[in-house]
């Protein structure tokens, strides 16, 4: 097996294993516009995301990570 072969197939498990949200999916997911995504995207903020090809694509467990990170608990007073 050549080099380049098992770099391919290693690949191939690794996006077996990796769950990948579209941008229409986390926009759902999140409740913000889809061009809110992609302004993130541009400027560097918001969820960590991939390109594959001209696609932006969301590794689930990153964008769980990432929701997690930013979430703050606050006391009710009664």
């Amino acid at each position: 097996m050549t080099r380049e072969s098992r770099a391919t197939t290693e690949l191939v498990r690794l996006a077996d294993r990796v769950e990948l949200l579209t941008v229409d999916e986390v926009a759902q997911v999140l409740k913000v516009p889809k061009s809110t995504l992609y302004q993130w995207s541009y400027q560097g903020d918001g969820p960590p995301v991939v390109r594959v090809g001209r696609h932006l694509r969301y590794p689930r467990d990153l964008l769980n990570a990432w929701i997690t990170s930013g979430m703050k608990v606050r006391r009710v007073d009664r």
